[in-house]
């Protein structure tokens, strides 16, 4: 994946764009209105896949992040790339709803720095 801005604070600032997509994406469904709604999905599925790379380049130029809680992101990024059909959408969901808010809190706070 070919970023527009490699360098560590241009990444982290479009993980935080696929975060806020995500959130828009989300913040007015129910739980059955989600899982129904497959462009929704998909999108998230999308951004999903896209944070995944961007966090494979973070691991592989910065060494000062934790790679391990970067790999986790990695993994749900392969899952998706390679099992899209066997996707739990109730666990995509959860993703976006509980971890997606996270990881936008501590980037953010990485950037403040």
């Amino acid at each position: 994946m070919t970023h527009h801005n490699e360098n560590l604070e241009g990444l982290l600032r479009l993980i935080l764009w696929c975060c806020n997509d995500i959130s828009s994406y989300i913040n007015w469904y129910t739980h059955a209105s989600f899982t129904k709604d497959k462009k929704t999905f998909d999108a998230c599925m999308m951004m999903l896949q896209v944070i995944g790379e961007i966090c494979k380049t973070i691991i592989t130029k910065y060494t000062e992040f934790d790679k391990w809680a970067y790999q986790k992101i990695i993994g749900l990024r392969n899952i998706i790339s390679h099992d899209y059909f066997g996707i739990d959408r109730d666990e995509i969901r959860w993703i976006c709803k509980n971890r997606i808010p996270h990881l936008e809190k501590e980037i953010s706070s990485f950037l403040k720095k």
